[in-house]
């Protein structure tokens, strides 16, 4: 029976090196992987196909991975399509392993669709839940999407209590980053444990786990009481390295107080030596601000070509599109659309514009309609060598007529 090892965890919560550890275990991760980035050197160890069909749901279900609503409700007459499609993809990029896994921190959102896939093909689910100082994953956050920590930790309490929700009924293994990085060789032995390869190698897994890996280093001895307990009492399982041991009834009375609790943002003084929390009337007017600016950049339309191109000299040197190019790439690498997006640090990668949506959807129309030309091509193709074989079987059932009428001729000339 196949096997897969799904890891449900948050956004820089140690999920690539997790997962680049099964990778170096032997786990296969499919044919394409996402390519490094100079915020993630090692790579993000996340299957192409997977994220693609994950953010397409999230989309279609006006969602994007930075909401910071709690549910997300799927159009009930969508969730066959998108199980099948991942079913799809599970066939075509694991069809021949025994054991694999797959990453995509949006994968604790939409769970629910890759575990229907996964029974539907027989395959095992085991889960590995990697997590981190929710702290240092908000100031990760910080630094490379420009979140405000109340968001961050937001983000980071929704997508660890859906992990530990779903994950429920299933053989799974927390995992604390710190450990992973400081604590090796213990961790894997856990992890090969858990995974059943006891016999496999640990080369090379030390060169890939290193003390640099881990860029954000905050103490657990400096939360504070005035933190919510749906971050605190998490917070402090993880430094008694007791997650794997605690009961649902917890979860399930933490998981409520958060939904009770959706504004986060009344928390201060989270850190006694790192200033990490702004004031209120601050967060709301930079909210203000951003909303605003975030209004202006909704439509692609309004992108600063003029301002593109001037900021932008290796586009303006291609003689490339500029519109085109940020749309198609230019965005996904962090690159303002405008002056007011630089002004204000706006990062416009968890921005959706309808336009945008609309060019992915014509995007997919081209992508689909050489599809179907190249289809055509080949039934064209078939025509043509069925009309070749049909003359080739006239022909011989001609020359088959011939012999039997020489045949006939034969005999009766003997007759007579």
């Amino acid at each position: 029976m196949k096997t897969c090892i799904i890891v449900l965890g948050m956004h820089r919560s140690g999920t690539s090196a997790l997962t680049g550890v099964l990778e170096k275990l032997g786990l296969e991760l499919g044919s394409e992987l996402l390519p490094p980035t100079p915020e993630n050197e090692k790579g993000y160890f996340e299957n192409v196909k997977i994220m693609d069909l994950n953010d397409r749901i999230l989309l279609d279900n006006n969602s994007l991975w930075s909401d910071t609503e709690y549910e997300l409700t799927i159009n009930e007459n969508l969730f066959d399509s998108y199980v099948k499609q991942a079913k799809d993809i599970l066939e075509e990029e694991f069809q021949y392993s025994k054991l694999f896994a797959i990453k995509d921190p949006r994968l604790c959102i939409i769970f629910p669709v890759w575990e229907e896939a996964l029974k539907q093909l027989n395959i095992q689910i085991k889960i590995i839940l990697p997590h981190r100082n929710p702290f240092e994953v908000a100031k990760s956050l910080k630094t490379r999407n420009g979140f405000s920590v109340e968001k961050s930790l937001l983000l980071w309490s929704k997508h660890f209590y859906h992990a530990e929700y779903f994950s429920r009924g299933y053989e799974r293994l927390f995992v604390d980053f710190d450990t992973l990085v400081n604590d090796l060789d213990t961790q894997v032995k856990s992890i090969k444990a858990f995974v059943g390869l006891d016999k496999a190698s640990l080369d090379d897994i030390g060169d890939f786990i290193e003390s640099g890996l881990k860029h954000k280093n905050i103490s657990y001895e400096n939360i504070k009481d005035s933190i919510p307990a749906f971050v605190r009492e998490i917070v402090l399982l993880m430094k008694e390295h007791t997650l794997n041991e605690t009961s649902y009834k917890v979860f399930d009375r933490l998981r409520e107080e958060l939904l009770a609790s959706i504004n986060i943002f009344h928390s201060q003084d989270v850190l006694s030596d790192v200033v990490l929390y702004k004031e209120l009337s601050l967060e709301k007017t930079r909210l203000e601000q951003e909303n605003q600016l975030l209004k202006k950049i909704s439509d692609v339309a309004l992108l600063d070509a003029e301002y593109y191109l001037e900021k932008y000299v290796d586009i303006k040197n291609a003689g490339l599109d500029p519109l085109k190019h940020f749309v198609e790439n230019g965005k996904g690498e962090g690159r303002n659309p405008n002056a007011d997006c630089e002004y204000h640090s706006i990062d416009v990668r968890g921005v959706v514009s309808n336009s945008e949506m609309i060019y992915a959807q014509n995007k997919e129309l081209q992508k689909r309609e050489q599809e179907l030309n190249q289809k055509v091509i080949v039934i064209q193709d078939l025509e043509i060598q069925k009309e070749q074989q049909t003359t080739q079987l006239q022909n011989k059932a001609e020359q088959i007529v011939n012999l039997q009428t020489e045949h006939e001729t034969r005999v009766q000339e003997i007759q007579e």
